[in-house]
């Protein structure tokens, strides 16, 4: 049981503040900084965004039952209002206090990084039910306590959702969340007012540019989740650039994890990689752990030796990390083979090294032909499209077509896509309509080719404009594969 939140515990903890009206022993019971979801009782945060300033919404939050206003200038409105310099800069904070802060009463695990956070989670929550614990998920797939789908807006909910979503997984007496923390969740503070046990570091690749200013301001809004105050201890894959670096100026204690000859504290090494799963064995502390992966795609045993170490550090048993890292047999859209006649693959990679690496591991698992079917994101990153372009052109063929173009041109996306293939020794060809392009790869795959559907993984829609067109890779590729008469 919390003890109830009142005005005047939010005006201490939002210090220096100015309090204008009200009781100051008015009892807070919920937060929010959208006027659409106030409830009666409510704490209405006004945030100035990028498109909207929450202040202009105040009438209609108090007219929808906000007892209280948290602002940055003086609004006109009869209930109290407490004025700070950046409401955003506490949203955490108050958030996490008008929940009684339930991060608190449960093992918060973190992990951060361009790729495989999604598989690193789900491997982390198989690995802390195989230990017996009740587990919370968090992420960009979907929000789960204990098995049942909470919902989701973004790979890291907005402050008040999340607080809400752990003070639910309080009461559902979890004792251990797995949690995706994404650049922006760390940049806009909706990760304030948590301090997680332990946290993890995957990689870092070219992505939300259009977000951060240049690839060291993306780095170092990572890099501010291994600072005191945000975590307790981390786990760094570091064979790679920015990993090293980020293990070399961590704040917390760092346990490294890398390729075999890496000198990492664990060392991973291959013994075998199939579409069905793989197989390697990690020294850490004097010990020989064998890694067996079910979750096919050889590039997750980084993600595999990450989430043991992570496991480990989070007093998880060792059989248990073990065992439950083999019971995960697949993850939503995360290399997910859809189809073996012929083999047909959806992942979520869209980034030019995700693309990359899902090509190279595949060529590795055939004498065939590697057949991708990409396309771009609209209102996102446009630099990296010609880098995605010429990630798809590592594949024998290349199949160019839509992704989710937004309110952008999806001819213009794929031509910039185009660009960066031109050059390379792959068929490139364009087919603008999705659904077409992945029929034309299952029509022409021949025995031991793979057919790779990346960018949208476990997505159902296709975002055009204001509409979201259902749209699953997974389906469309079933069903092209049954149309041509072969056995999925």
């Amino acid at each position: 049981m919390t003890r109830p939140f009142t005005v005047a515990h939010l005006a201490m903890l939002v210090q220096p503040a100015e309090v204008i009206g009200g009781d100051p022993d008015l009892v807070l019971t919920d937060v929010t900084h959208d006027s659409r979801l106030v409830s009666q009782g409510c704490l209405f945060v006004a945030v100035h965004g990028e498109q909207f300033d929450g202040h202009d919404f105040v009438p209609l939050a108090v007219e929808a039952g906000a007892a209280a206003v948290l602002v940055q200038r003086q609004v006109q409105t009869a209930v109290p209002q407490i004025i700070v310099d950046d409401t955003r800069a506490v949203l955490g904070r108050v958030s996490s206090a008008i929940y009684g802060d339930p991060s608190k009463s449960m093992m918060m695990v973190g992990v951060t990084g361009t790729n495989g956070k999604t598989t690193v989670t789900y491997m982390l929550d198989s690995m802390f039910r195989a230990d017996g614990r009740l587990t919370g998920v968090i992420g960009s797939i979907a929000s789960t306590s204990v098995g049942s789908e909470l919902f989701n807006v973004r790979t890291t909910p907005e402050a008040p959702d999340l607080h809400r979503i752990l003070a639910h997984m309080r009461a559902d007496s979890v004792a251990m969340v797995a949690m995706e923390v994404s650049s922006h969740a760390i940049s806009l503070g909706r990760v304030d007012g948590l301090l997680f046990d332990v946290v993890g570091f995957t990689n870092l690749s070219q992505d939300h540019l259009d977000f951060h200013t240049d690839m060291e301001d993306y780095f170092l809004t990572k890099a501010r989740l291994f600072q005191t105050g945000h975590s307790r201890e981390g786990v760094v894959w570091v064979s790679s650039e920015a990993g090293a670096r980020l293990a070399g100026m961590s704040e917390v204690p760092v346990t490294t994890v890398g390729w075999a000859g890496s000198g990492a504290d664990a060392e991973v090494e291959i013994k075998y990689a199939t579409v069905a799963g793989s197989r390697a064995t990690m020294q850490y502390r004097g010990d020989s752990l064998d890694l067996e992966v079910a979750v096919a795609g050889g590039f997750n045993i980084a993600n595999a030796a990450l989430a043991v170490v992570i496991a480990l550090s989070a007093e998880i048993g060792r059989d248990a990390a073990l065992g439950g890292l083999s019971a995960l047999a697949s993850i939503a859209g995360r290399y997910e083979v859809v189809s073996t006649d012929p083999v047909v693959v959806v992942d979520y990679a869209h980034t030019p090294d995700a693309v990359a690496a899902v090509v190279d591991v595949s060529r590795r698992l055939t004498s065939g032909r590697v057949i991708v079917v990409l396309g771009a994101g609209g209102d996102r990153d446009a630099a990296k499209r010609p880098h995605m372009g010429h990630a798809a052109a590592t594949a024998d063929y290349a199949i160019l077509t839509t992704d989710n173009p937004r309110f952008e041109d999806p001819v213009a996306i794929v031509e910039a896509m185009q660009r960066g293939a031109e050059g390379t020794q792959a068929t490139v060809v364009v087919v603008n309509e999705r659904a077409e392009a992945i029929s034309h790869a299952i029509e022409i795959a021949e025995p031991n080719d793979i057919v790779l559907i990346l960018g949208k993984g476990h997505e159902q829609g296709i975002d055009r404009g204001d509409v979201v067109e259902p749209f699953d890779d997974r389906e469309v590729a079933r069903a092209a594969v049954r149309s041509i008469g072969r056995r999925s």
